[in-house]
């Protein structure tokens, strides 16, 4: 069973069944990360960059019910003590950019800010290739 079938399974059967998340085996937030992502890969079109495919997939109905039990999933180590990634100078602009944007629109989420500035700046889409074709 792939990450994203288990995934959608536990999402159908958390809207019939809100405390099926206390059960055993409910996928962790990671899992459900790798599953909206696995989505994403699914609905990628040939030549098609990578965020715009993972846009539809957030906005289809599979990835909103993915989305809705994420945050009802566990997450299994604490944000505060993960170590910091280290980020390129193309991911640092992105993510500055998504900093800035959420600043203005602060009820946005940062997967819809990214994909707005994604959308809104493709260069900078287009310096992360780059720069990880080069790596």
């Amino acid at each position: 069973m792939t990450t994203l079938t288990k995934c959608l399974q536990a999402a159908a059967t958390l809207t019939a069944d809100p405390m099926a998340v206390r059960k055993a085996g409910f996928p962790t937030v990671p899992e459900f990360d790798a599953a909206i992502e696995e989505l994403a890969d699914y609905l990628q079109l040939d030549g098609e960059r990578y965020y715009k495919a993972y846009a539809r997939a957030m906005e289809s109905p599979d990835g909103q019910l993915l989305y809705a039990a994420r945050s009802w999933a566990t997450n299994p180590e604490p944000v505060w003590k993960r170590e910091a990634p280290v980020l390129s100078k193309s991911e640092q602009a992105i993510a500055d950019a998504v900093a800035g944007y959420r600043k203005i629109h602060k009820d946005c989420s940062s997967e819809r800010a990214l994909i707005k500035v994604l959308e809104a700046r493709p260069e900078l889409y287009g310096a992360y290739e780059r720069e990880k074709a080069g790596q």
